[in-house]
């Protein structure tokens, strides 16, 4: 703990400490500041924890749609409306997984205490005035009483205003964070379980139904292939090979023909096509001349070696060009309408590409 004094004022800066000793340590974001007047200690304390980033509340869905649909329906009572259910989640920001993992531990999903069917209240939310809560139609339970809704859809249009003004506003956007305030332990409940039940539910959904991740247009891979190609000019060719450094996905020092196009394969894409021209070019998917497109790669064999170069139209004449690293000149350069030029025509073997559209 820090104690630093300016005139009247206190400020003590407590790093590292954590709500409760649960399965995982509190992570580095769990800093919280703690200021205090040292004329009315009491009255005037003010927490303000540093947003996490582990289940938060405030993020994009982590399962799609028909995945989140599939959780509700095991449970049953809100199988009907859980489309309306996602949609109402996505739209306030929240991620759909972390809901329903609450859901879960509050009312089984719909099945028990006021999230049943007569009740729809799929979160327990009291039922007391502002922040977008029920004050009219309620029904007493526990400590207080609790909101009643015509559909489930309703039930989390309201608990997501609730989350969003009453936690994530002041930074309580994960459960750890949260459900001290949101289920407290003076009305009867166990905080550290009910984090730890959460954090169970959203780990198993997450690993049960992964969210496909949406494949890159190859357009615009093509776009940044080129560009990062262009960049590169300049480079000289290494017999052989060139830099470690180009292995790694960073900007080259040197190379050879091949090895600089595998630098830019890896370096765009994660793609590792080879360090030779040898074992690129078998393992690449024949393209017709007629059917080239910016990016795709010209193999041409000579008596002795082998040559690579990048497929483009850099002068946006209509006719390719070339940009490749040794051939005519001693680093990476272009060479325009190089199909015209007897030294590239001659020796064509092939044209290989590596995205597949």
């Amino acid at each position: 703990m820090v104690r630093i004094t300016f005139g009247r004022i206190v400020v003590v800066l407590i790093v590292g400490v954590g709500l409760w000793k649960i399965k995982h340590p509190a992570p580095p974001q769990q800093t919280i500041v703690v200021i205090t007047s040292n004329e009315a200690i009491a009255s005037s304390t003010v927490v303000i924890p540093i947003a996490s980033t582990e289940y938060r509340y405030d993020s994009a869905p982590s399962i799609d749609r028909d995945a989140y649909i599939a959780i509700m329906c095991e449970a049953g009572p809100t199988c009907s409306e859980a489309g309306s259910m996602y949609d109402i989640l996505v739209e306030a920001h929240i991620d759909p997984v972390v809901e329903a993992a609450q859901a879960d531990h509050e009312t089984g999903r719909g099945t028990a205490g006021v999230g049943r069917e007569t009740i729809k209240n799929l979160h327990g939310v009291q039922c007391f005035g502002g922040d977008g809560r029920i004050e009219d139609s309620k029904v007493s339970w526990g400590n207080g009483c609790a909101g009643v809704y015509a559909t489930y859809a309703d039930s989390v249009r309201t608990w997501s205003n609730v989350i969003n003004k009453e936690y994530v506003a002041l930074g309580l956007n994960t459960p750890l964070l949260a459900i001290s305030k949101y289920a407290p332990v003076s009305d009867g409940n166990s905080p550290p379980d009910y984090i730890n039940a959460m954090e169970r539910n959203i780990d198993k959904w997450r690993a049960q139904y992964p969210l496909a991740m949406p494949k890159p247009d190859p357009s615009a891979v093509r776009i940044q292939l080129v560009t990062y190609a262009l960049s590169l000019q300049g480079v000289p060719y290494i017999t052989g090979g060139g830099s470690s450094s180009y292995r790694q996905g960073n900007s080259i020092e040197g190379g050879d023909c091949s090895s600089t196009m595998q630098n830019i394969y890896n370096h765009v894409t994660g793609i590792d096509i080879g360090q030779s021209t040898f074992t690129q070019r078998p393992n690449l998917q024949l393209v017709d001349e007629s059917n080239l497109q910016p990016g795709d790669l010209w193999y041409g064999t000579y008596s002795d070696d082998e040559h690579v170069g990048m497929v483009l139209d850099a002068n946006n004449d209509g006719k390719w060009d070339l940009l490749n690293n040794g051939g005519l000149a001693s680093n990476m350069h272009i060479d325009y309408d190089f199909m015209a030029n007897p030294y590239f025509n001659e020796h064509t073997m092939d044209f290989r590409t590596v995205l597949i559209n």
